[in-house]
């Protein structure tokens, strides 16, 4: 239940937490207020994480927030705090770490008992109201839990501050010359791992897990393992024609919760949209194959149409669950697409997509009859294996029929907040679109898109925040907050040479080091230097759904460096792999976003391309180097070189003709000015 009385949630700007203002539980917002409530009261503190499109976050908001019981129980035993972890990521990581360390997993929602020192004394993720499977409940942990802070306060107190020391521990970096047998011994755990039969790196439940693509991609170019290369195939192949991705609108459901990638947590989130549309782009320079471009065009209009505020900023989610339940908008049974479809198309696309009247996920916890569009092949494929006329035609009006139908249905609630570090990823992935599949429009979304974070999101003082919701302005911004938002501005520069991009980039990079950067040892941490509220300050190093902050830190610095050749940057990025170095050796797998910075810098280019004269030739040329993978390089489109001199002083030494001047590692090349001498250079590089 709900009730008309709001908690002390109803003046917070995100949306998650806004969700539980009318809960029973007299939730307090993460701060001082709280903690020092509890102490005076003398009681233990119950902090639950989530976030607005988590599915389990629902279950357990209706089955115990919103139960009076439980609420009247919470309320005399603990001071109950809401945080949205897409909020504070800062908060999330500590007590993640804290759970893992507990209880061997982690997950959201996510449930952590505390003192009012902000030490932990219990761990789990989803709790039920009542106990079952073996699994404790809601109204048995709190009579237990506060028995044991009123009778045992010594034992909890040393409990708590051993799991912080150990969350230092499990944490603390120790740096170390930096291995490539490191990257070979990552290779070959990606490689065991591997489904051979359905893609993907574990069974079930089955994640996209973008960070090893990525790394796939470049082990394959920097040491021509043809493997590599086709895991990272096969399993962006397996996704496109599965039932993670949305089949009608374009967009990528979270994850499988089977191997097949069939029955997805119908969540979709902006940062894998970004992600996995990079992915596909990066992979269709390598291959063009049309179902990736069929898959990444498709991602990246389904974030225009689906996920854009109307100052041009990208939406944060779309729920898993809507009015009728988990998936409900997205499933379909077999007579509803008859009739939308007629007998004949009807009958075809149900074949082509697996649906049946039985139903191809029923006894999944959801309705029997129940179907995910899950062709398991390419559609196009078949249709033309069977004789059907223009398939893209056909498969288009079939598509447009069951949207029709679909927009009947109550739509997903969206979490229409504003987040800097996702946005970023977005607009790079809307660049990366248009300079692999020349689409205007993809450009044009990002620049309307950096130029609103930069109107709404960057502080006078160069800061920046972290989110924004319905006007207002949220949390200071996370490092990740400053990188990825730097890597956007920079691809952006590489899309139309705009000295103002690269400016932009250097304002926040500086930004990010003053406030984040430890200088003993290297590294960004996650809060700033000035941050107060968390019993320990972390570093976000290993990858996880995204690229950790330290890895893409890595990425971009080592770029940056190929453009400016700043010795500051390349100093940090010596840090940031001896960092690599130091904590690869305890699980590589966690680390490939720094090991691909490392690739990057051995196989990476920086190509000026002065576009004297319109020059068509050398358009053409500029064109073909966006559209080949070379993984870590720069390439810059120069009309005036004075407006950049101040970046690459160089460029005023080179001829006033159209050209392509190319530099690597060590040395540059002979200028190129025909698609001939262009195919020589790609050839002499072995690529």
């Amino acid at each position: 239940m709900t009730t008309d009385r709001k908690n002390r949630l109803a003046g917070e700007k995100s949306p998650y937490l806004l969700m539980h203002a009318s809960n029973p539980v007299n939730w307090y917002p993460w701060g001082d207020e709280a903690f020092q409530e509890a102490k005076e009261r003398d009681l233990p503190v119950f902090l639950s994480i989530g976030y607005a499109a988590c599915h389990w976050c629902h279950v357990m908001e209706q089955e115990c927030f919103s139960d009076k019981t439980v609420a009247e129980s919470l309320n005399n035993h603990f001071i109950c705090i809401k945080v949205d972890r897409e909020e504070r990521p800062d908060i999330d990581q500590v007590y993640m770490t804290v759970c893992q360390i507990m209880t061997g997993t982690g997950g959201w929602p996510l449930s952590i008992f505390l003192n009012f020192d902000r030490e932990p004394f219990y761990a789990a993720t989803y709790i039920p109201k009542k106990g079952r499977q073996g699994m404790p409940g809601m109204m048995e942990l709190i009579p237990y839990l506060s028995d044991i802070w009123k009778n045992h306060r010594g034992e909890v107190n040393n409990a708590g501050k051993k799991l912080i020391n150990a969350v230092i521990q499990v944490t603390t970096h120790h740096p170390d010359d930096f291995s490539e047998k490191t990257i070979h011994d990552a290779y070959a755990s990606l490689s065991a791992g591997f489904d051979k039969t359905y893609g993907g790196f574990s069974k079930s439940p089955k994640f996209p897990s973008v960070p090893q693509i990525f790394f796939l991609l470049k082990y394959y170019h920097v040491f021509s393992q043809k493997k590599a290369w086709e895991m990272a195939e096969f399993t962006l192949q397996k996704m496109a024609v599965s039932g993670i991705r949305d089949h009608l609108d374009g967009g990528f459901h979270r994850y499988a919760t089977d191997r097949e990638w069939k029955l997805p947590h119908f969540e979709k989130m902006l940062y894998d949209q970004a992600l996995l549309a990079m992915a596909y782009a990066q992979s269709y320079q390598i291959s063009p194959d049309p179902i990736f471009q069929t898959t990444g065009t498709g991602i990246l209009d389904y974030v225009c149409a689906y996920l854009t505020d109307p100052e041009g900023r990208f939406w944060s989610s779309i729920d898993a669950d809507s009015q009728e339940g988990e998936g409900a908008y997205y499933l379909w049974n077999y007579d509803e697409v008859m009739a939308v479809l007629g007998n004949d198309d009807g009958r075809l696309f149900c074949e082509l997509y697996g649906i049946t009247r039985e139903g191809n996920v029923s006894g999944h916890g959801i309705a029997s009859g129940s179907n995910v569009l899950h062709p398991g092949k390419n559609p196009l494929i078949a249709l033309n294996d069977r004789g059907v006329s223009s398939p893209e035609t056909w498969l288009s009006r079939m598509q447009e029929k069951l949207l029709m139908a679909r927009s009947r249905r109550s739509y997903p609630a969206i979490d229409d907040k504003i987040l800097t570090d996702w946005n970023g990823l977005m607009i790079s992935a809307l660049v990366q679109g248009f300079l692999t599949f020349g689409k205007r429009t993809y450009y044009d979304t990002a620049v309307r898109a950096a130029r609103a974070l930069q109107r709404t999101m960057i502080r006078e003082d160069g800061s920046i925040y972290h989110h924004w919701h319905r006007g207002n302005t949220g949390q200071p911004g996370m490092s990740g907050d400053y990188i990825f938002l730097s890597q956007a501005f920079l691809d952006l520069f590489q899309a139309d040479g705009d000295i103002t991009w690269m400016t932009a980039t250097n304002q926040l990079m500086h930004q990010v080091t003053m406030r984040f950067w430890n200088p003993e040892k290297g590294g960004y941490y996650h809060s700033a230097n000035d941050a107060t509220d968390l019993p320990v300050r972390l570093m976000d190093l290993p990858d996880g759904a995204i690229p950790s902050v330290n890895g893409a830190a890595a990425l971009l610095l080592e770029r940056l460096v190929r453009v400016t050749g700043d010795k500051t940057h390349e100093r940090q990025y010596h840090q940031l792999m001896r960092i690599a170095g130091g904590v690869s050796g305890r699980g590589s797998g966690g680390m490939l976003s720094f090991l691909s910075a490392y690739m990057e810098k051995k196989t990476g280019f920086r190509i000026i391309a002065l576009l004297y004269n319109q020059s068509a030739e050398i358009s053409g040329l500029l064109e073909k180097a966006r559209t080949h993978y070379l993984p870590g390089s720069v390439i810059i489109p120069v009309v005036d070189p004075l407006s950049v001199s101040s970046v690459i002083p160089e460029v005023m030494a080179y001829p006033r003709t159209p050209t392509l001047h190319i530099c690597g590692e060590t040395h540059c090349y002979p200028p190129v000015t025909s698609v001939k001498e262009w195919e020589k250079w790609i050839t002499d590089q072995g690529m």
